[in-house]
């Protein structure tokens, strides 16, 4: 794989892999609602996934203070950063990038960076080789 641009600031990177017919997801073009249904698939290593089913509990709303970044919150967390955050129809609505909660008065809870902020950030990479 050949690195394409870095997004340090959102712990991203653009990889080119050599090759065609590769499976990939669409990025989703809507801001999903709060209450929509929200899939998370994370690799659990040796060629399996775990899988975890919930909705989205916020969207585009920074989850702590003074963050520029408007995340998606889903409760729909299997635990790892990079894990895909997809919708019904398949599409990809975020890449998981932080966690929270876990206890009874907090359930486990997934920060996502949303759809439309990887395709920002895409866009820029394609055209520099560091977004910020």
């Amino acid at each position: 794989a050949e690195i394409v641009g870095l997004a340090p600031d959102l712990d991203l990177a653009l990889l080119r892999i050599p090759g065609s017919g590769r499976p990939a997801l669409r990025l989703a073009t809507t801001t999903p609602l709060t209450g929509e249904a929200a899939l998370t698939v994370a690799p659990e290593g040796a060629g399996r996934h775990a899988l975890a089913v919930g909705v989205v509990l916020s969207a585009g709303a920074p989850v702590c203070a003074g963050s520029p970044v408007p995340y998606l919150v889903t409760d729909a967390a299997p635990g790892a950063a990079g894990a895909a955050v997809v919708n019904l129809d398949g599409e990809l609505i975020g890449l998981a990038a932080a966690f929270a909660g876990d206890t009874a008065d907090a359930p486990r809870a997934t920060a996502a960076l949303p759809a439309a902020l990887l395709q920002f950030a895409i866009t820029q990479m394609q055209d520099r080789t560091t977004f910020r």
